[in-house]
């Protein structure tokens, strides 16, 4: 309390015909609005610290590779990344269907097959397309086509082709999107 309220309420107690319990109940008053004023001045809201969660979005990188009579005698990687990613588009072709194909995600054997395992495959699965490629008059033109779309991981991706015997692919087509953070 101030001292000119405590002076107040000395002042009131030596008059006589004022009771005690006025005094008890004018310095209860007198306390709460001090505590008020007091409260409004010296104390400060309490401060709480909460994490901020940033969320960082990955940038997409596309990587494209386009190759052509490429030789494979036992195996060839086509693919060996070690970031997020999604593999669009994957097309192998060639005048041989002798060949099989590993694709391992995560570290996961997610496909395992040869040509035509995948071949009788395709017919239920929509990521993975095995055909004899035709001309305009729809004649078999010799070439034989594995097309291997859409498929996503969260760490790594290898791919690998094997061969029985020396082949070459005519065209091997690869687009993929990376992401980097």
């Amino acid at each position: 309390m101030s001292d000119e309220a405590i002076r107040l309420i000395e002042y009131l107690m030596s008059r006589r015909g004022v009771k005690t319990w006025h005094i008890v109940l004018l310095s209860e008053i007198l306390g709460d609005k001090i505590r008020d004023l007091i409260s409004k001045t010296y104390v400060k809201p309490l401060e709480v610290k909460v994490p901020q969660i940033t969320y960082i979005q990955p940038k997409i990188v596309t990587r494209i590779s386009d190759l052509r009579d490429k030789h494979v005698e036992g195996s060839l990687e086509i693919l060996n990344v070690n970031v997020a990613g999604t593999l669009k588009e994957l097309m192998l072709r060639s005048n041989s269907n002798e060949y099989s194909i590993t694709f391992i995600a995560d570290g996961v054997v997610k496909l395992s097959r040869s040509f035509k395992e995948l071949m009788f495959m395709s017919q239920h699965i929509e990521s993975v397309d095995v055909y004899a490629e035709v001309d305009n008059d729809g004649k078999h033109t010799g070439y034989w086509v594995l097309r291997i779309s859409d498929v996503r991981w969260l760490n790594s991706a290898y791919i690998i082709v094997n061969v029985d015997k020396p082949l070459t692919f005519t065209h091997i087509y690869v687009k993929l999107d990376e992401s980097i953070i």
